[in-house]
């Protein structure tokens, strides 16, 4: 298969993915010494999207395949536990016991 990224359309968007957050934190000392209360809250909100999709990006970019497997292995291995721990939490809940509260024997 081949690459089909564009180079200079992957520096455009991480030139604009990176600028972004900086643009926004312009805007956000401009209203934070302007007191202009409802601006400042809609750019902290714009401000911590753009950082939280840039943190994103570059954890996708960076993080390599390393991450996701070591993520998907304790995924697995949490939900393992949980359904042993479930399996024996259930048979221990419900002994076998006639209505006389005498254990019955099976045979």
């Amino acid at each position: 298969m081949q690459n089909r990224i564009n180079e200079r359309e992957a520096r455009i968007f991480w030139t604009a993915l990176v600028l972004t957050p900086f643009l926004w934190g312009i805007f956000f000392i401009i209203a934070l010494f302007g007191f202009k209360l409802k601006w400042l809250l809609l750019v902290t909100i714009a401000l911590i999207l753009n950082g939280s999709n840039l943190y994103g990006y570059i954890k996708c970019k960076v993080g390599g395949k390393e991450s996701l497997s070591s993520v998907t292995s304790d995924f697995l291995r949490k939900q393992v536990l949980q359904n042993a721990v479930s399996i024996v939490a259930g048979n221990a809940s419900s002994p076998q016991a006639n209505p006389l509260g005498q254990p019955t024997n099976t045979v």
